[in-house]
């Protein structure tokens, strides 16, 4: 079976791009978890009589920010995927796609 030759960058390029989709896809739903204590009444109300009532410790609500969070995740993750390219041009001899 014949290997198709990947252009530099290309396969790097499509899983950068389906992170950057997670980490929004991500964000999006932190925004949610930090609005919302529990989204339906009849979960908090199972949360206190069973959960909390069996012992275990309560949860804490989430509080980050979301913006600035996932706004450092994709400038790391650009940062990574650059330095992966230029490693790959180098390796390859060719000059560095972006």
């Amino acid at each position: 079976m014949r290997r198709r030759r990947t252009p530099p960058g290309g396969l790097h390029r499509d899983r950068a791009d389906a992170a950057h989709t997670a980490i929004d896809t991500w964000a999006d739903a932190a925004r949610e978890a930090v609005k919302y204590w529990f989204p339906a009444r009849q979960s908090e109300e199972v949360y206190e009589r069973r959960i909390l009532a069996a012992g275990h410790p309560p949860v804490e609500r989430l509080t980050i920010d979301v913006d600035a969070e996932s706004r450092c995740l994709a400038e790391e993750l650009t940062a990574r995927h650059e330095r992966r390219l230029v490693l790959t041009s180098q390796t390859l001899g060719a000059p560095a796609a972006h």
